[in-house]
């Protein structure tokens, strides 16, 4: 169903911002600042259900122990 809202978003002239490929997917973000009010919609071709998602390089708030870093 992606590309069903590719092909509807760029229709309706909301261009894509970036795109990219990651973790076996491709992934779109549509302009759509102005017709939904600053948001920008991210559509991706992944399937989640059949792949596990990632560990994260890092996360906010960090967890684990603390790293040194150089001064």
């Amino acid at each position: 169903m992606h590309h069903l809202a590719c092909f509807w978003f760029e229709a309706a002239g909301m261009s894509v911002l970036q795109s990219g490929s990651i973790h076996d997917g491709t992934f779109w973000y549509f302009d759509t600042g102005e017709e939904l009010n600053g948001v920008v919609f991210e559509t991706s071709d992944r399937n989640v259900r059949d792949a596990p998602t990632p560990a994260p390089d890092e996360t906010y708030p960090p967890r684990g122990d603390p790293i040194d870093l150089p001064s």
